[in-house]
């Protein structure tokens, strides 16, 4: 395989001389007059001599030199199947650990890579990304309504479906995206979300007056943060004098295991949040209790665990 992708490589360089119009070191890029091309070979049969090239099409140069890094890359790193040949399944994994494991945090990587698994591998796997059609989906998702699911379930799992598929357009891999014209299903099946009253938060916070866990549901109650956020906190988070809380990393289980990240689940919780007389009243409480010499992490929120 090293050596295909070397001779290729090496081939296409050699190829450059005889390119119309390209960028310095850009590889085999030119202008038909109408559309931007660029080219590259993609594989060597040794049997024949002869060389499999892949064109891609674009209105700018940049759109096409995107599209051919990303096949130069996996060349390289021996991540590159010929698109007629790949999977739905396969390009499934692809798209999610190489365009989106980035910008998303363990947790969330976790819980897509479950959902791709069980509801795109196993339904699509036995078709050919090409072969995936406007109508095959369809009839997914209206199966999907049958299995009494949310809609906020099943709109979760067409827009992963859809996210990979766009990808592989802008890609060139497929010419269309095969989820355009889907008409989602309205199950009527929505989650509902239970609140407190004003009276039920009184006696639940009163039962959690004497409980130390009961005091981070206290905090949840006062703050408005995410569980997660609450326990990430740390003193150096905590402005006594202005009265701040500085929300600005989170804890998640990955796999049974507690991790903190350095940032919120989206850029937009980093932040500060105002502490009431209470939640001030508790937080000054909490620092007086607590047991600096073994909490070494500086937790608002610590025991023995």
């Amino acid at each position: 395989m090293s050596y295909i992708i070397y001779y290729c490589l090496n081939k296409e360089v050699n190829n450059l001389a005889k390119v119309k119009s390209r960028g310095n070191g850009e590889g085999s890029i030119y202008n038909n007059g109408k559309y931007w091309v660029a080219q590259i070979t993609v594989e060597y049969n040794s049997k024949t001599g002869k060389l499999k090239r892949k064109s891609f099409y674009g209105k700018t140069k940049r759109e096409v030199l995107k599209k051919l890094n990303q096949v130069k890359y996996d060349l390289i790193t021996e991540q590159y199947t010929e698109p007629s040949n790949i999977y739905v399944g396969e390009w499934a994994i692809y798209w999610l650990n190489t365009f989106k494991k980035n910008e998303i945090m363990d947790s969330t990587y976790e819980r897509y890579l479950r959902l791709i698994k069980i509801r795109i591998i196993k339904p699509f796997n036995y078709l050919k990304l090409k072969e995936l059609t406007t109508i095959e989906i369809q009839n997914y998702v209206n199966s999907l309504k049958k299995e009494n699911l949310t809609d906020a379930y099943i709109l979760s799992i067409f827009k992963k479906l859809n996210a990979m598929l766009s990808k592989a357009v802008n890609l060139g891999i497929i010419s269309k995206n095969p989820c355009c014209n889907v008409t989602l299903p309205k199950s009527g099946n929505k989650k509902i979300i239970s609140v407190f009253t004003k009276s039920e938060q009184a006696k639940f916070v009163e039962q959690c007056e004497n409980d130390f866990y009961g005091k981070v549901f206290i905090f949840l109650l006062g703050t408005g943060v995410r569980v997660g956020e609450a326990l990430a906190l740390t003193w150096a988070d905590v402005d006594f004098r202005e009265e701040l809380i500085y929300i600005c990393k989170t804890v998640v289980d990955i796999k049974g295991k507690t991790v903190v990240h350095n940032r919120t689940k989206t850029t937009s919780g980093i932040r500060y949040v105002p502490m009431s007389k209470k939640i001030k009243s508790l937080l000054e409480n909490l620092y007086s209790e607590q047991d600096f010499k073994n909490n070494i992490y500086n937790l608002i929120f610590y025991n023995s665990n």
